[in-house]
């Protein structure tokens, strides 16, 4: 090649690379005006806050798959319940007929009905005011976590005539006193046609708890996940309605606000009477009854959460009390000695009735059920359902008396919050990801009483009505709000130990580096500083990082991770 050659080659090289590097600034231009201009609608983007809800076809194909279990082989299909859950965790279902009721946290209602496979809204909600709380002053104090305000149980109450009363319970706002009160109301509901329907989209007051939170003496902290709320149908015409602890104890500080004889309803079974309104304490010591059911012969099977460790299965009986906040399996958040403070024998329960069982560590119990008068099932016949969440399983235990004799555990792989077993054998789950999970045992020789349309038909009229969070208009930023809905029941910002170590200043701190609080040994035993990479990959799979570590399997994706580490990386 000659040198004029050459030089023309290097010319042609010089302009393309300047071609390039103009394109390249032109585009970066574009993106930083973009993103001067309009942040957010760039942002939602490139950083969307959560992955847009699937767009469902109006009607949805079943996929069955297997599930084994000690005794039976089941199928397992997941049935999706439309984009209306109003962003916080909860919700709850129940059956009336061969309908299942789905209420959620935003207060619509969904009616599925796995015989014609058909779904949609039902002409009436809750009428709780998410909203209003969502829009109220204090959230911008980003103290109050909007998931734990939620709407806690459903329960169908059958009458004359193929009517029947629905009760739910939830929380309730009060803005003039800035109060939150669990209520339960009631309306009714009918089959005509094949359809559910309401006959007044009316809800009457049937019972209010006789202590609300303060928001202002709490600091604007809401730990509505441990409200209990799960409700019942007693003998003789009573309600009875579970209600937690709120963590009163931790954030006031005060054990005796939830002690037996406090006067007030936490950490208790309420029973109701339906005719005079007039309520009675049916048992006491419970921290957050989450699982609640009666067996045929009456007795009464309850399941809550412990502190850490000493979740319990328990039988209630009338008048008795359960032992918290006195006694525990479980010891305290973040304790150097594993212990409980108030128990005076540690790791014994005793002076109060003991738990029909106990796990050691927690499992995250959540809805329990009793396989009993059912056609299906039968060698499962008057064991009990326990769904979880932190376990991600259906836990199946033998009563014998008044004991637990074993736990077979059925992992499924989500967050389950809520269970029912139909007659026909056909069990009902509903997870965290706004699905049913739907169980049957894989005879098929069982017949047309436990026959499921393939098909699920109706999702248009449960698409979108409650869209994803905006952060254009959203009060919290986005990583916050991930931090809350996510992290902020463990830990804190203010550099106190909770349940877990403060994580303001986390980002170039020591890796298990907080001397008050009592880390995992495989964590102690790291070395380095959290950088914000390996506090990504810690939130992606902390068992990677720290075998054996108790930090649960958060299930975010790669771009909420990196919210709240960005947003952790602004704590001092």
């Amino acid at each position: 090649m000659s040198l004029l050659q050459r030089i023309a080659q290097k010319k042609r090289h010089i302009f393309a690379l300047l071609a390039i590097t103009v394109a390249v600034s032109f585009v970066c231009g574009l993106v930083a005006a973009a993103m001067i201009l309009k942040p957010e609608a760039l942002r939602s983007r490139i950083f969307r806050n959560t992955p847009a809800p699937p767009q469902l076809a109006d009607t949805v194909e079943l996929q069955w798959t297997k599930v084994e279990t000690a005794l039976l082989t089941l199928q397992k299909a997941e049935v999706p319940l439309g984009n209306i859950d109003g962003h916080a965790l909860g919700g709850a279902i129940e059956q009336f007929g061969n309908h299942i009721i789905y209420a959620a946290t935003s207060g619509k209602i969904v009616v599925y009905n796995p015989g014609d496979g058909t779904i949609g809204l039902a002409n009436a909600e809750v009428p709780i005011n998410w909203k209003e709380v969502r829009n109220a002053p204090f959230i911008q104090t980003g103290r109050f976590n909007l998931g734990f305000f939620r709407l806690l149980d459903l329960l169908v109450w059958p009458q004359a005539d193929g009517q029947a009363d629905l009760f739910v319970s939830y929380h309730l706002y009060k803005p003039q006193t800035e109060e939150i009160c669990t209520v339960v109301d009631k309306a009714s509901i009918e089959i005509i046609e094949n359809d559910l329907v309401f006959t007044s989209p009316e809800w009457d007051r049937v019972y209010e708890v006789n202590a609300c939170i303060s928001l202002p003496d709490s600091l604007y902290r809401f730990d509505g996940l441990q409200s209990g709320g799960r409700l019942l149908q007693g003998q003789s015409g009573h309600l009875l309605l579970s209600v937690g602890d709120f963590d009163l104890p931790g954030v006031l500080h005060d054990y005796d606000i939830v002690q037996s004889d406090s006067g007030n309803d936490y950490s208790k079974l309420i029973q109701i009477d339906l005719l005079t309104g007039e309520s009675e304490i049916y048992a006491s010591g419970l921290r957050n009854p989450q699982g609640l059911d009666i067996a045929a012969d009456g007795t009464i099977w309850e399941a809550e959460h412990g502190p850490q460790g000493g979740d319990e299965v328990n039988q209630l009986k009338f008048g008795h009390d359960y032992g918290w906040p006195n006694v525990t399996l479980g010891t305290d958040y973040g304790s150097p000695r594993k212990s409980w403070p108030l128990n005076d024998k540690q790791g014994r329960h005793e002076g109060y009735t003991r738990p029909a069982l106990a796990f050691l560590p927690s499992v995250g119990t959540s809805g329990l059920a009793i396989v009993d008068a059912t056609e299906r099932l039968e060698h499962w016949k008057n064991d009990i359902l326990l769904t979880t969440l932190r376990a991600e399983s259906i836990f199946r235990m033998r009563p014998v008396k008044d004991q637990i004799i074993y736990a077979e555990q059925i992992r499924l792989g989500t967050r389950l919050r809520d269970i029912m077993v139909l007659s026909n054998g056909l069990i009902v789950l509903l997870s965290d990801d706004d699905k049913l999970v739907l169980l049957k045992e894989a005879d098929a020789g069982h017949g047309s009483s436990q026959t499921i349309s393939s098909t699920v038909t109706g999702y248009n009229a449960v698409a979108d009505h409650e869209p994803p969070s905006d952060p254009a208009k959203d009060r919290l930023a986005w990583g916050e709000a991930h931090y809350m809905l996510n992290c902020s029941q463990c830990h804190r910002l203010d550099g106190e130990t909770h349940i877990a170590p403060p994580l303001n200043g986390i980002v170039g701190a020591q890796i298990a580096g907080d001397e008050m609080y009592n880390y995992s040994t495989s964590l102690a035993a790291v070395k380095g500083k959290w950088t914000r990479s390996s506090l990504i990959k810690f939130l992606e799979n902390p068992q990677e990082l720290a075998p054996g570590t108790p930090m649960p399997n958060t299930h975010l994706n790669e771009y909420e991770r990196a919210a709240i580490v960005d947003f952790l990386s602004e704590k001092e």
